[in-house]
Formats: structure tokens, sequence, C-alpha cells
């Protein structure tokens, strides 16, 4: 883990584990960016999902506790850059849940996959976004 202490990271949640949210770790690591989300005061700055689950009409204790049983796959990436793009085309390509579709409206995944691809010194393999 510590090799890979950024990259982009899965939560999964709810009855059927639906991709609820997908995020990146660039500037912090997995193991102080994560946490936050789970904050059990109300009035922190990140506590993303209980926030979100709000939207739904539950309290804050009841949103904090059904994103508690949540899971969470991590996907470590050396490249920050590579991050960033690939967290975006997590989320335009699976429309998680819990995240917004902010400044994605014309995002081409693929376009986005080729230019990161040409960028790096491996090349991505090619993989069927669905």
């Amino acid at each position: 883990m510590s090799d890979y202490p950024n990259g982009v990271y899965f939560i999964f949640g709810g009855n059927l584990r639906q991709l609820q949210y997908v995020g990146k770790c660039t500037s912090r690591s997995f193991i102080e960016r994560i946490p936050a989300h789970f904050d059990q005061r109300e009035w922190a700055w990140f506590n993303t999902l209980p926030k979100k689950l709000m939207q739904n009409g539950q309290c804050y204790s009841a949103a904090l506790g059904e994103s508690l049983d949540f899971e969470i796959v991590l996907f470590g990436i050396r490249d920050r850059e590579a991050a960033c793009v690939l967290e975006r085309v997590f989320r335009y390509s699976y429309m998680p849940m819990l995240n917004t579709l902010k400044g994605l409206k014309d995002f081409d995944a693929n376009a986005t996959l080729d230019k990161l691809g040409n960028n790096l010194d491996c090349p991505i393999q090619e993989t069927a976004l669905f």
C-alpha cells in the first residue's frame, strides 16, 4: 500500500451493493482522505457520504449509520494525473448514486483514456466501459 498511497477509490453500498461513490486521493493518502467521508460531526467540512444520503430525507445519524456499512475498494496509482483522469472516467461511465456529473456534460471517456495512454510510459490496456 505504501507504494501506492494515492489513487481512486470506489464505495459500494445499499441492499445490492451498488456503486455509491467514486473519489480520488491525489494530495492526501487513502488513509488520510477516506475517514473524512465518515465524520461523526454533522457540521464537519468533508463528511460527504452522510450529507448526500441526507438528501433522501434521513437524519444525520441514520445517514452516517448507513454509510458506515459501505464497502470500499482502493485502486492505487503512482501517477497523480492519471488518478484524476481515471476518477472522471469512472464517474462518467458508471454514474455512482452519490456523485454528481458536474463538469462532465461533454466529457468523452474514450478520448480521455486514449490521451492518458499516450502520456504514460506504459500503455493502458483497452477496457470495455459499461
